[in-house]
């Protein structure tokens, strides 16, 4: 595949182009990474499913806030990029001053917040009522806003991607079902410092709203989210939602009719891989064994499963 545009950004499962205008190409692969590692194989379809999930989420939330979103119309894109490779697997985006940090949203105890809560009884440093189990809905939605550690995953161009950055609130780490990031939680109060509490408060608002909605919609077709994380960022002074919303890549979601509250949420899109790397017993080290084809074509269609879920009417 030859886009004849910059090339300014390589990461696990996308890359990104600069399409002039203040604006960016964002092309989803079909590469699916796990414990910081990209499988060899190439999960078909599934660039194209987080594509379709990402477009149809910056629609459905439009009246929360903006959005970056131009098009995913390959007749919108620069001339250089009208190529058939790209149908239905690309967004032309326009370009935001990022935010310097995201915002992970939680409304079950998951994950890193099950640890958290086991060892502290607290989730994002937040008192949590104690009894709870392994999955539990949360009393109510939690969020915490964070910075990406040094190490914690490629860094995207500018107008792209948060800053790296040291910090000394502790490290909170997204584990192997969900997105795979090294994080460092902030306080509220720090958020502010960065960008003015008025703009933290709406960050704050949105994040949160956008997350009960989605997961509404969710919910009524049979999913579960767990938590999710969000990029803000403004474009021409308003803020707007940037990368990626509810996505497989960026959420723990799960089968509501293939999990019980009260135990371990199976990722939808890779808890077949993870049960099939610790029945082989990877050690996690680089590179990830090969993946056989029955397993790809699983993976796959769980991708075109989830994605026919969120966006059919």
């Amino acid at each position: 595949m030859s886009i004849k545009l910059p090339h300014v950004f390589a990461g696990k499962t996308r890359d990104i182009y600069d399409a002039g205008d203040d604006r960016l190409l964002i092309v989803a692969s079909d590469r699916l990474s796990l414990f910081d590692s990209v499988i060899a194989e190439p999960i078909r379809g599934k660039g194209r499913a987080l594509t379709a999930i990402n477009a149809f989420w910056f629609e459905y939330s439009a009246n929360i806030c903006a959005h970056h979103m131009i098009s995913v119309a390959i007749d919108d894109f620069p001339q250089q990029a009208r190529i058939p490779e790209l149908e239905g697997r690309a967004m032309l985006v326009r370009r935001a001053d990022i935010l310097p940090f995201d915002c992970v949203v939680r409304s079950h105890l998951s994950g890193l917040a099950w640890l958290e809560y086991r060892k502290l009884g607290t989730v994002h440093g937040e008192q949590v009522p104690p009894g709870l189990c392994h999955g539990d809905p949360l009393p109510e939605l939690t969020i915490a806003m964070s910075r990406r550690a040094v190490g914690g995953q490629d860094q995207a161009p500018d107008g792209y991607s948060p800053t790296t950055s040291h910090h000394d609130k502790g490290v909170y780490l997204m584990d192997s079902d969900g997105p795979a990031r090294v994080e460092v939680n902030m306080t509220f109060d720090d958020a502010a410092d960065l960008v003015g509490r008025p703009l933290a408060e709406r960050a704050r608002e949105v994040a949160l709203e956008v997350y009960r909605r989605c997961a509404k919609r969710l919910n009524e077709r049979g999913v579960v989210v767990a938590d999710t994380l969000f990029k803000l960022g403004l474009i021409d002074g308003e803020l707007a939602l940037c990368d990626e919303v509810l996505s497989p890549d960026s959420s723990r979601l799960t089968l509501a009719d293939q999990w019980e509250p009260g135990t371990v949420m199976p990722s939808i899109t890779k808890e077949p891989l993870l049960t099939y790397y610790n029945t082989i017993g990877w050690d996690k080290r680089p590179p990830p064994p090969p993946v056989p084809e029955a397993l790809v074509s699983t993976i796959a269609a769980r991708h075109a499963d989830l994605c026919e879920r969120i966006t059919r009417a």
